[in-house]
């Protein structure tokens, strides 16, 4: 149903979808970073564009000051696309992709910590409904924002953090450490 909604209604959420796609477009246009610091307008026809709304050319981009991970992600994605509206709806799809890559993440960090699959423990089914299959958190997902990003990057983390006890292989601590900068780097929320 999710996915469906980002294919069938293009107009952007009010969740800041329009800064988010501004941001990776202005990547993938200039492969420049906004400059922090400075205001950063940000370019109204990529914006307009894709559902043809009205948007002032002199608005700042408050997402600018985000974490750059994200963006760049998309960015190297949606420069091989040269239509906007089919640019914006794989930015979504990228979005539900996360989702089910966090949710295999969940599963085999529920496996490694207990022994057991989501498909096998009641616990671990009313958890992945209250978090990643909640409706809250899927309606977020069909939509362009980087604490999606976050999300799976923190599954990867804790996955990797709980196998580092296990195994005790130094290159798992060199991961936790790379995936904590993603992380930071991904969205001034983690």
């Amino acid at each position: 149903m999710f996915a469906l909604s980002s294919l069938v209604d293009l107009g952007y959420s009010p969740i800041d979808e329009a800064a988010h796609f501004e941001y990776a477009v202005h990547l993938f246009n200039t492969w420049t970073l906004p400059v922090l610091g400075e205001q950063y307008l940000w370019d109204a026809s990529a914006v307009n564009s894709v559902n043809f709304c009205e948007t002032n050319p002199g608005t700042i981009n408050h997402e600018a000051m985000q974490g750059p991970v994200y963006y760049i992600f998309l960015a190297l994605f949606g420069s091989a696309i040269k239509d906007s509206t089919a640019c914006f709806i794989a930015f979504r799809i990228i979005g539900l992709l996360l989702v089910a890559c966090t949710a295999v993440g969940l599963n085999k960090l529920t496996r490694s910590l207990f022994g057991l699959s989501v498909s096998q423990s009641q616990v671990c089914r009313l958890l992945m409904l209250l978090t990643i299959l909640s409706p809250v958190y899927l309606y977020r997902a069909a939509r362009l924002n980087n604490e999606i990003m976050v999300c799976f990057l923190f599954a990867v983390l804790l996955y990797q953090f709980f196998l580092s006890f296990k195994d005790n292989r130094t290159y798992r601590y060199w991961l936790v450490s790379l995936l904590s900068v993603l992380l930071f780097l991904t969205g001034k929320s983690a």
